[in-house]
């Protein structure tokens, strides 16, 4: 494919990619045309997701797998803003000298319903950031390790 060659601009390499959602619509009408291109966004947004195929075609159980994601980003926005994002920390130790070389602070939230802990999702992680990194680069020192 032409446009995946890769491009030299000045000093730099340039690599350009090129995603495509398809929908297939056995008749269209207008009253379609909005849901035509959610199905087609759903599908570019998968195909960018794929590593090898950049382009994908629309199949149902993709809404359903869409409808379960937004929902989820959405629990966990709010469990950003109830405070129900824990910090866990991790010792790091080099394994030939038994020697402590870090403790890595890490976002934890356990999900009510869905039995599942999730470390790192979405955009919404940017929400968890500011506050945890805070609150994680303060908390080492007190520990007794």
């Amino acid at each position: 494919m032409i446009i995946a060659r890769p491009y030299q601009l000045s000093d730099r390499r340039v690599e350009i990619g090129c995603s495509i959602g398809l929908v297939n619509v056995p008749t269209p009408s207008v009253d379609d045309a909005q849901e035509l291109f959610k199905r087609a966004d759903i599908a570019l947004y998968r195909a960018k997701a794929s590593r090898s195929d950049r382009i994908c075609v629309f199949e149902p159980f993709m809404q359903g797998e869409f409808d379960d994601r937004t929902l989820l980003e959405s629990d966990l926005r709010k469990a950003i803003g109830q405070g129900e994002i824990e910090v866990a920390y991790q010792v790091q130790v080099c394994v030939r000298t038994d020697e402590l070389r870090g403790i890595e602070a890490l976002a934890r939230w356990n999900h009510p319903t869905r039995h599942l802990r999730i470390n790192h999702y979405s955009a919404a992680c940017s929400e968890i950031s500011h506050g945890k990194l805070v609150f994680g680069c303060a908390m080492p020192s007190s520990l007794h390790i």
